[in-house]
C-alpha cells in the first residue's frame, strides 16, 4: 500500500513539474475563461512579465557509504530567472545544466552513519549553485528552488 501511495505521489509530482502542465495553468490564468478557442486577438500574444519558473525534469542520485549505494536521493528542483530572455537561455543550456547537477552531486552526497543520515538541504543547494556557475553565464539564475526531496533506503 504504501509503495502505491509512493508511486502515485512520484506521478502527481512529474505532472506538476512538467513544463507543458505549467504553461497552461499559466495561459489559464491569465485569459481566466474567456476567448480559449481562438475568438478576437489573433496575433495578439502577451509576452510573459516578471521572473520566470524552469522546472527541471527530477534527478535520482545515489548516497554511497564506501563505495555502495545506501540510499538514493529523489530530487525536484526548480529555477528562478528574472525575465522571458534568460529562461531562454536556461533552456539552451539545459542539457549541460542536468550534467553539471548530476556530476556535482554524484559521489558528494555520503552516508557519514552519524544518526539522522538526512541530507544537508544547503549542501544540495550548493551544489547546485556550482553547477549553474560553470555552465551559464553570471547572474542568469536569480534563485533555486528545491520543490521536493526524498531519501530512499533501497
Amino acid at each position: 500500500m504504501k509503495n502505491v501511495f509512493l508511486l502515485l505521489l512520484l506521478a502527481f509530482a512529474l505532472c506538476l513539474s512538467s513544463p507543458l502542465t505549467h504553461h497552461a495553468w499559466a495561459n489559464s490564468a491569465k485569459h481566466g475563461s474567456e476567448g480559449g478557442e481562438g475568438e478576437g486577438g489573433e496575433g495578439e500574444k502577451e509576452e510573459p512579465k516578471g521572473p520566470q519558473f524552469i522546472s527541471i525534469a527530477p534527478m535520482s542520485i545515489p548516497i554511497l557509504k564506501n563505495g555502495k549505494v545506501v540510499q538514493s536521493l529523489f530530487l525536484v528542483v526548480a529555477l528562478e530567472v528574472e525575465n522571458k530572455e534568460k529562461a531562454e537561455a536556461v533552456n539552451a543550456y539545459m542539457p549541460l545544466l542536468r550534467d553539471a547537477y548530476l556530476s556535482g552531486l554524484y559521489g558528494t552526497l555520503q552516508d557519514r552513519g552519524q544518526g539522522t543520515n538526512l541530507v544537508d538541504m544547503n549542501f544540495v543547494r550548493a551544489k547546485l549553485e556550482e553547477a549553474n556557475n560553470k555552465v551559464l553565464p553570471p547572474s542568469t539564475v536569480k534563485s533555486i528552488l528545491i520543490q521536493q526531496l526524498e531519501q530512499k533506503r533501497p
